[in-house]
């Protein structure tokens, strides 16, 4: 065995384009396998079965919510033995690839996070500490890989996400999109560091520092990867970009076709199209929330910026002027 391979568990955050990479490492599979790198996949082909059937013991597995949101109503191991069998062949997938010297990467946002079942402990610990155990037991070096960025940046893409499935039309919701989603990466944070060690955590920002100037680009420097030109511009999230995409071109379509681009509760128009012009209230290339509701998400987002600049030293996504792009775009509405 080659020394100093690594596991590399690439655990997202939501929002900052793990689906780019999932898609990446699954449509180069073969090749990457070539130049050293592995990537286990389910049998669709997919990332999310391999680390629960790694990491979680069948029982936490079966009762908690993120395995069955992606295996309802397809194949599943619905007893133990099935369970073995899925880990046995995920096992020997990988323990084949380590002798032949790759290096492994196993990603999964879902995971590594509480409030997914009333286990305890919680579920997330329970995976992490698998996931180290998992490592040492194949004398892999391991690596936990996460991308952060612009609190604004992701909380609107919070925001995005849930008005295709929720009518937010209390503020206080809106308002605990922004901070939420931070206060959790702080738990995974801190998390990982206690299980793993801090110089085993990769903790990358998206900005103009990312390696070859991408999200992909970097990540393959991160697990081994050559340097490559084959890549598209981008890899869409068909699941959620694609869709509050084509929400924001509907509103903008609805709106332009009224007179003073306006729109009222009366109009034909379908419920999600009018949440979302419920949030945004004009018609902008980028929407924001009135300036009351944005200045009360700023203000629940300050000690986790505070938190995740002493963290990354990165002033451009956490320094004092993070949101100043935003502010200059505000609505006047409150």
């Amino acid at each position: 065995m080659p020394q100093d391979q690594k596991i590399f568990f690439h655990i997202g955050p939501p929002k900052t384009g793990s689906t780019a990479i999932q898609s990446h490492m699954t449509e180069g599979r073969q090749e990457h396998q070539e130049l050293g790198v592995y990537y286990p996949t389910d049998f669709r082909n997919k990332h999310q079965g391999v680390a629960s059937a790694l990491f979680l013991d069948f029982e936490h597995h079966k009762n908690i919510r993120w395995p069955q949101r992606f295996y309802a109503n397809k194949e599943i191991a619905l007893n133990q033995a099935q369970y073995d069998t899925q880990r046995a062949a995920y096992h020997k997938e990988i323990t084949d690839a380590v002798a032949r010297g790759c290096n492994i990467v196993i990603s999964s946002e879902g995971l590594f996070r509480d409030g997914l079942s009333d286990h305890e402990p919680p579920v997330s610990r329970i995976a992490a500490e698998n996931a180290c155990k998992y490592a040492k037991s194949l004398s892999l070096t391991p690596k936990v890989v996460l991308y952060l960025r612009n609190p604004i940046a992701w909380w609107l893409s919070h925001i995005h996400q849930s008005s295709l499935r929720f009518n937010p039309a209390d503020d206080g919701y809106l308002i605990s999109c922004s901070f939420q989603p931070l206060a959790l990466v702080k738990q995974k944070i801190e998390l990982m560091t206690e299980v793993f060690g801090s110089e085993n955590l990769i903790c990358r920002c998206l900005d103009h520092n990312l390696v070859g100037g991408s999200l992909v680009h970097d990540f393959r420097h991160i697990v081994g990867l050559p340097e490559t030109d084959d890549l598209s511009a981008g890899v869409a999230n068909k699941k959620d970009y694609g869709k509050s995409i084509v929400l924001r071109q509907k509103l903008n379509s609805f709106l332009h076709s009224r007179p003073g681009n306006t729109l009222s509760y009366g109009d034909e128009v379908s419920l999600n199209v009018r949440n979302y012009a419920n949030i945004f209230p004009t018609d902008r290339s980028e929407y924001l929330p009135s300036g009351r509701i944005f200045r009360a998400g700023m203000e629940a987002i300050e000690p986790y910026r505070q938190y995740f600049l002493e963290l990354t030293q990165n002033e451009t996504l956490f320094g004092a002027d993070y949101a100043q792009p935003y502010l200059e775009r505000l609505t006047e509405e409150e």
